[in-house]
């Protein structure tokens, strides 16, 4: 149905369009952009292509500075980021609304393997998402590297493009992967589903995320996933229950976790069986209500509402 009267739903990928346009709007903050060029400076000091890439980030956080205060409401998609956005851009008009990113349960749930069986004891560890400095791709091949001549059935699966494709397969190569490191390039989204169905764990070595909708989508297909206690990612997980969390930034610490789910199939088998379970909580239909709610507040289509939450 139209909402004449409804306010513009901004994510803060739109940069200034939500600023000039004539009407309210919510701002979507995903991830805040301040702590993320702070995220990928500290990882690429010594790389200047990594330095000036970082550089890109600032004007995008001047301008989610101005728009969250601006917007008429802000929507974050995780309790950190409801926290951390206050203090990284002074305080805001009213406390941000948590409203996380959902998963599509069944989709994943059903998905057909992208990748043929693996052979018997063959352990499959991936990594999905854009391979660039925030996400950790250093760490990963470090911790990879750790593990490359203490586990010979260790087999590393990457799905996913970016500036540091080169460097991950240069690293794993020279740690004596060869065939055992297999790089997908870009997966469609259609399936990213069926590449978690393929992988024993995922692991998401993150410096800092807003939420992680990535760890949330290989529970939901039965992955167990190791993550990083960064920004909003440790939000995602049950830990102990359905995956692992470490420190960002520590390869040994990785590499710790990788080895001890890589070692215990059945733990695997209970994490999994457990993060399909888990991320019930998570589906769209449950995540989406109060964003909803909002909006029909906002549209003046809500009777007796308030707009005190």
């Amino acid at each position: 149905a139209t909402l004449p009267n409804a306010a513009i739903i901004a994510h803060h990928d739109h940069g200034l369009a939500p600023l000039m346009a004539r009407r309210p709007f919510v701002e979507v903050v995903h991830g805040i952009f301040l702590d993320e060029w702070r995220a990928q400076l500290r990882q690429s000091r010594t790389n200047w292509a990594g330095f000036l890439g970082s550089a890109g980030l600032l004007p995008l956080a001047l301008v989610e500075a101005v728009a969250v205060h601006r917007a008429s409401r802000v929507i974050v998609v995780s309790e950190y980021a409801s926290r951390t956005l206050p203090h990284r851009y002074g305080r805001l008009k009213r406390k941000p609304l948590v409203v996380p990113n959902g998963v599509d349960r069944e989709r994943f749930q059903m998905a057909t393997p992208y990748l043929a069986p693996a052979q018997d004891g063959v352990v499959r560890v991936g990594m999905v998402g854009r391979l660039h400095a925030r996400k950790g791709t250093s760490i990963f091949v470090e911790a990879a590297a750790t593990l490359a001549n203490e586990l010979n059935d260790l087999e590393i699966v990457v799905a996913g493009e970016g500036p540091d494709r080169q460097a991950m397969e240069c690293a794993l190569a020279t740690a004596g992967f060869g065939p055992r490191a297999r790089f997908l390039g870009f997966v469609p989204e259609s399936d990213l589903a069926g590449v978690y169905a393929s992988l024993d764990v995922l692991v998401m070595p993150s410096l800092q995320e807003g939420q992680g909708i990535v760890a949330l989508e290989a529970q939901a297909a039965g992955c167990p996933v190791v993550v990083t206690s960064a920004g909003g990612l440790p939000e995602t997980v049950d830990p102990g229950k359905t995956g692992l969390v470490v420190p960002p930034g520590d390869s040994e610490a990785l590499a710790d976790a990788v080895r001890l789910l890589a070692q215990d199939p059945a733990r695997r088998r209970t994490m999994g069986d457990a993060g399909s379970e888990w991320t019930k909580r998570w589906e769209w239909s449950r995540v989406l209500e109060p964003q909803v709610r909002l909006i029909l507040r906002m549209a003046g289509r809500e009777a007796g509402s308030t707009d005190s939450d």
